[in-house]
């Protein structure tokens, strides 16, 4: 039988969910990859909006206030429909969940169609944009060429993070190691390393 997440894993997930959706709006909306106009064909959008009580013309505040809207009706939701489940489906223990068959913690039919057709709409008019995939082949270059580099020469690790005895191990210090950079770093690293003209 399928297994489910403990109820605070199930909630972690779907925020994590919810922030990444909003947060990419926001960024979306600053990059210019699409304006409030073009979002106002989703039906969530369209909801937010009729309760945002500000001048269109006011477009920066118009923004902040359309995240802010988006976050508070799908946590509402999220919230409403995940005490519903608790009560249909009598939860009396941890274990309840986990072997409950389906998440507990969800959206309502009508949110989960409207995160739905959000996240076509980000994947379309964001996640397959030029810029963006061109970002993202170059940052799948950089990890695989650090990956590449550390594993076959691993002296060049900090001296604390050679501290393996096979290769497997080897493997695990350098995804750990990589994985700890933050973006900047890794392109610094990466220049210095492969950039034939920079010594």
């Amino acid at each position: 039988m399928k297994t489910y997440g403990s109820f605070e894993s199930q909630i972690a997930a779907i925020c994590d969910d919810i922030a990444y959706n909003n947060n990419d709006i926001d960024d979306g909306l600053y990059a210019n990859f699409f304006d409030i106009e073009e979002l106002e064909q989703l039906n969530i959008v369209q909801k937010a909006l009729k309760s945002i009580k500000i001048i269109k013309n006011d477009v920066t505040r118009l923004k902040y206030e359309l995240v802010r809207k988006l976050i508070k009706l799908m946590l509402d939701d999220l919230i409403t429909n995940t005490k519903s489940n608790l009560k249909k489906f009598n939860v009396s223990s941890a274990d309840d969940i986990i072997f409950l068959g389906e998440s507990l913690v969800c959206f309502s039919a009508s949110m989960a169609n409207d995160e739905l057709a959000l996240k076509d709409f980000l994947k379309k008019r964001m996640y397959m944009h030029p810029k963006i995939r061109t970002m993202t082949i170059k940052a799948k270059r950089i990890v695989s060429d650090l990956y590449d580099l550390y594993n076959k020469e691993p002296d060049l690790l900090p001296k604390q993070w050679i501290n393996f005895k096979n290769d497997e191990q080897k493997n695990v210090i350098v995804s750990d190691y990589i994985s700890g950079m933050t973006d900047k770093y890794a392109i610094n690293i990466h220049k210095k390393f492969f950039d034939l003209y920079n010594f």
